[in-house]
């Protein structure tokens, strides 16, 4: 659904955050700077971007978790993107509380693919006492249990990354779109269903972060959603209650040796293999050669588990002279790239290194990295300067909206 005038409070309040490889959606919910969006979307990132529709970026920092809820809370502690309108926050409604039947708005954004708006309605909503303003309170610093967020049911799936508010017909917030609490496995014709977090709860975390005066060098502190220990995100299961932490991607025990493999390589390079996976068996960091911009790497195991491939962006195919385009790239994979190789997926080039496995152990992973950024930013001028091929800056598939 495009966007109508009438959504115009949504259009100022919602952007997009970049954090890492991880992409989610945020709405600014007070004036003071803060955005609320989906900690599971957004991953275990810390510093992140902010970017409006228009396309203006500006760092921020997450400033407060709840992992149990799935709830983050970004400050914009560099100023508030530009839009083309002023940033302004939404409302939250806690009351008349919602009910089943009533009809409401999800709202996602992803960078460079502008906002959407998709009706739905509610099948299912909390108890009346979890939505009125006497709500136990979301603890911030202490060390006792979270207790279970009670969640809204809405009759649709999610429309993009998770984060985004969840509006009625006056564009006030009813809640936030995040991430289920995993529940006994259901059959696979089951309808999806978005989870959306009541207003309430948004509500009495602000009413326990705004007023702390030292906001602006607070940093996230992670709470076992069993036990609330802290943890930090390179464990994979708590160290006091040993109950399976919430990562995306938990770690397989069967792929165990290729995993540690994995991580110690990802620390020589001060990288934190939980906060870089992207998947089952895929990290994504990037590559910062002295004089470029960082250069995106993706870093995957094979099935067999007895190889790692990297893989960079460089180029896309140009839609002319397609025949001397790919004769230069078997003539550039024979004489000049060394241990990498230059492969073609569709209209696309990457640049390939692949290693085996057992040949990564006790390997310092900063200078393959530096020589494999470089070398990706040499062969995208190369095919550029030659023919003119539009550089290829992400590994990512453009999101099917």
């Amino acid at each position: 659904m495009t966007p109508t005038p009438s959504f115009a409070p949504v259009r100022r309040a919602t952007c997009s955050v970049l954090a890492g490889p991880s992409r989610a959606t945020a709405w600014l919910v007070s004036p003071k700077g803060l955005f609320a969006t989906s900690h599971s979307a957004l991953g275990y990132q810390v510093e992140v971007d902010l970017e409006t529709e228009p396309g203006d970026r500006k760092p921020a920092r997450v400033v407060w978790v709840d992992v149990a809820r799935d709830l983050a809370l970004i400050l914009a502690d560099a100023g508030l993107p530009r839009a083309a309108e002023p940033m302004a926050p939404l409302t939250l409604r806690d009351l008349p509380a919602v009910k089943s039947g009533d009809r409401v708005f999800t709202v996602a954004s992803l960078p460079g693919r502008g906002l959407r708006i998709a009706p739905a309605s509610i099948c299912a909503a909390p108890r009346p006492h979890s939505l009125s303003p006497g709500a136990t309170p979301i603890p911030v610093s202490t060390t006792a249990p979270t207790p279970p967020a009670d969640l809204i049911d809405l009759d649709t799936p999610s429309i993009g990354p998770r984060g985004g508010p969840v509006v009625d017909t006056d564009c006030r917030v009813i809640g936030l779109l995040v991430c289920p609490p995993r529940r006994a496995p259901v059959p696979a014709a089951a309808p999806s269903r978005a989870s959306v977090l009541p207003a309430a709860d948004l509500r009495t975390a602000l009413r326990a972060l705004e007023p702390a005066p030292d906001l602006p060098r607070r940093s996230p502190v992670y709470r076992c959603p069993t036990c609330s220990t802290p943890f930090v995100p390179e464990h994979d299961a708590c160290l006091a209650c040993g109950a399976p932490l919430p990562h995306p991607y938990p770690a397989d025990p069967s792929n165990a040796p290729a995993e540690r493999t994995v991580r110690d390589l990802l620390a020589t390079a001060g990288v934190v293999a939980n906060r870089a996976r992207t998947g089952p068996r895929t990290w994504q960091i990037f590559a910062r050669p002295p004089g470029t911009d960082p250069v995106p790497v993706t870093l995957t195991l094979n099935d067999p588990l007895t190889a790692a491939a990297f893989r960079a962006p460089v180029a896309c195919a140009p839609r002319t002279a397609r025949e001397p385009f790919y004769r230069l790239l078997l003539t550039l994979n024979d004489q000049t790239t060394g241990p990498f190789r230059l492969t073609l997926k569709g209209d696309r080039v990457h640049l390939l290194l692949a290693v085996p496995i057992p040949m990564l152990e006790g390997r310092d992973l900063l200078p393959t990295l530096t020589a494999f950024g470089e070398a990706a930013d040499h062969f995208r001028k190369i095919l550029s300067e030659g023919f003119e091929a539009a550089p290829l800056l992400t590994l990512d598939e453009a999101p099917a909206w």
